[in-house]
């Protein structure tokens, strides 16, 4: 029989003389190492006294009326602090309400402890509400009431066991994915659009683009994401006749952001924080129609797909040992986007191109064990968003090798919701990224050749609304 008793480097043992045995020591008993011996998950010892605190750590599948510590001699729980954690993080209580465990049974037990109702814990997700009293010799808790709250982020309930505040957290740090890859769509179809409307037919040409990025996610509460995207391409462009043409083409996709997530609740606040990492790639078609006195029609379509890792920790979200709450998340993403619009050419030097663009992305789920011992299962996330914009440019010389440009649009998120369940039951409280985002955007395209192969576009997004923030980046392009 193993005795699994948890000491600090301070504590006094029972019965030695000392100026102070009770301040500071702590006896942690984990009854999931136990042995079971009739009612006893049974740690028998011959005195117990001295503590302050006691944590006992019950198995989940401990039954009514079964025993934690069994002490053949006394047992001095005089004013402690008696707390109680549930090992086995990914199973319920095997308890009812009402029923009750021996958390001390002694031959003779001393002292009153600290009675009352007490929150405990299972792994850093889930609380259960116990009352504790003596009886005799016997130190019981109860199993029995609710926590109160609401989902997820303010505390579910269902039975005895609920949900502990601010685990919306964990769904935000799944949620960081969808916002990395969606951002990681905007810069590589943005850049794979613009070769499609600005290359000629009959030759290839590449391009690429890195950007970073500083955006807030409002999701209810909120995620803030700092990191950068890159994309590397290339396309053929084909005459379909005297003013038409189409563009073909594909490109690699990857980004790296980190993120922290934000939650409050009443009384309190809990942050979290991690990285994602997107690689992928994609294919993209599109189709270009000049019209008589300047201007031109445009249709565009990408497909996206990839793979995308998280990583997730909080100091604040905790067992009753300590643990703090981590995990890794692996999931493949895919996407369309299709955009389209009409430039009208107001001169040779000045147009407006007057665009929309639909935009889906679904992050499949995945089910991870925490750190602290539950299982957590995301599901699918999907992205659906529509914007419409306009942007105006102006080329500033004859050449053509100097052209300003800026634009406003508005986008809106029909669905973006994070459900995620705590050992497959209990609900955590759902992020969800629905809303309107203004964008206004402003550039400069460069060519220091007129006649040369390569062109430079450097570009700023600033966001408000449901996104906030801003981003800014750099694309290349090399005809050959």
């Amino acid at each position: 029989m193993r005795l699994p008793l948890t000491f600090p480097p301070n504590l006094v043992p029972y019965g030695t003389y000392c100026t102070d045995c009770f301040t500071g020591n702590t006896l942690t008993i984990n009854g999931s190492r136990n042995v079971v011996v009739g009612q006893e998950w049974i740690i028998r010892y011959p005195a117990v006294g001295g503590f302050s605190t006691y944590n006992f750590l019950l198995p989940y599948d401990i039954k009514n009326n079964q025993t934690i510590l069994k002490v053949v001699g006394d047992a001095d729980v005089t004013n402690a602090t008696i707390n109680i954690g549930i090992w086995g993080g990914n199973s319920f209580i095997n308890l009812t309400s009402g029923e009750a465990v021996k958390l001390i049974d002694a031959d003779n037990l001393v002292g009153t402890g600290k009675p009352g109702t007490f929150t405990a814990s299972q792994g850093s997700t889930l609380k259960y509400d116990f009352t504790i009293y003596q009886d005799a010799d016997i130190l019981w808790a109860k199993l029995g009431g609710f926590s109160t709250g609401g989902t997820g982020g303010t505390g579910s309930t269902s039975g005895s066991v609920s949900v502990v505040e601010g685990t919306k957290t964990l769904s935000e740090g799944f949620l960081s994915g969808l916002v990395s890859t969606n951002l990681g769509g905007e810069i590589s179809t943005g850049a794979a659009f613009q070769a499609i409307q600005a290359g000629g037919t009959g030759g290839v040409q590449s391009f690429g683009s890195v950007d970073a990025v500083h955006v807030r996610a409002n999701t209810g509460s909120h995620v803030d994401v700092d990191g950068y995207s890159l994309v590397v391409g290339a396309s053929y462009g084909l005459g379909l006749g005297e003013s038409s043409k189409l563009t073909l083409g594909g490109f690699f996709e990857y980004g790296n952001h980190d993120y922290d997530t934000y939650n409050s609740f009443p009384g309190a606040s809990l942050k979290g924080k991690g990285n994602s990492t997107y690689t992928g790639g994609g294919l993209m078609a599109g189709t270009k129609f000049t019209q008589d006195g300047g201007g031109f029609a445009h249709v565009e379509l990408a497909l996206r797909a990839g793979h995308i890792k998280t990583d997730f920790r909080s100091t604040q979200l905790q067992d009753l040992t300590g643990v703090n709450a981590s995990y890794d998340s692996s999931s493949t993403y895919y996407g369309v986007v299709l955009g389209g619009g009409k430039t009208f050419a107001f001169t040779q030097y000045s147009e407006l191109d007057v665009y929309g663009k639909l935009f889906y992305t679904r992050q499949n789920g995945d089910t991870v064990n925490l750190s602290t011992g539950e299982e957590i299962k995301f599901s699918a996330v999907s992205s659906k968003r529509a914007r419409a914009g306009a942007r105006y440019s102006h080329t500033l010389d004859n050449a053509r090798r100097w052209t300003l440009y800026g634009g406003l649009a508005y986008e809106h998120e029909f669905d973006s919701k994070a459900k995620a369940k705590i050992n497959g039951q209990h609900k955590i409280d759902s992020p969800d990224m629905k809303g309107g985002t203004g964008i206004l955007e402003a550039g400069v395209r460069l060519k220091p050749k007129a006649d040369g192969p390569f062109s430079l576009n450097l570009s700023v997004q600033g966001f408000s609304g449901k996104h906030q923030g801003v981003a800014g980046g750099i694309q290349a392009k090399l005809a050959f």
